[in-house]
């Protein structure tokens, strides 16, 4: 039997060493491509949602620019017809306009008065005093709802600038401080609030 010229003693065993690194410099290759593609993925991901986010902030303020051309023209036809009082019977108040997207979506704009809810940063002044009569309505309030997880003296500790108690009901860091997790009153105007109509 002849030999292969270009085969010695040894040559299955390079041959063999030879394939090993070829299937380690793929296997190496497939890691690598695995790794950019999960991280192109999320790429993508970060981008489309960003464009989302951006497109919702677009609708958003378009649909408030569309707000307020509707109340500027209801200020200019009461300022024509020497009607400045505006009322719930009125265009602005009685519906809401359906605006057509791009993506086969739509936007609501609906225009509420908050006229006639209570602002609970009323509570106190600027100047850290309670107003009794904002006080009295919301407690008034809170009493024909029947809400009772709510303490308007509680608010109003949350809201003054100080750290003592305007009465028995009313809570400051000690009560806040042995809740857990701790935490310490806001002593200061709440920024979020539901709001009463």
């Amino acid at each position: 039997m002849a030999k292969h010229p270009f085969i010695g003693r040894h040559g299955g065993r390079q041959s063999g060493v030879a394939l090993i690194m070829v299937l380690l410099a793929m296997a190496l290759v497939v890691m690598l491509a695995t790794g950019m593609t999960q991280q192109q993925s999320v790429r993508v991901f970060r981008a489309s949602h960003y464009l989302a986010q951006q497109q919702g902030h677009s609708v958003a303020l378009g649909a408030e620019a569309f707000a307020r051309q509707i109340l500027v023209r209801d200020f200019e036809d009461d300022k024509e017809n020497n009607l400045m009082v505006d009322s719930l019977d009125e265009f602005w108040a009685k519906n809401a306009a359906i605006l057509p997207l791009d993506d086969n979506g739509v936007a609501e704009v609906q225009i509420d008065d908050l006229g006639g809810r209570i602002n609970l940063n009323d509570l106190v002044s600027a100047n850290g005093q309670v107003d009794p009569i904002v006080r009295d309505r919301i407690a008034r309030l809170l009493q024909v709802l029947e809400i009772t997880t709510v303490n308007v003296d509680a608010l109003v500790d949350w809201i003054d600038p100080n750290d003592q108690t305007v009465s028995a009901y009313g809570a400051e860091d000690g009560q806040y401080l042995s809740a857990d997790p701790a935490y310490r009153a806001g002593n200061q105007p709440l920024l979020m609030f539901p709001s009463f109509a």
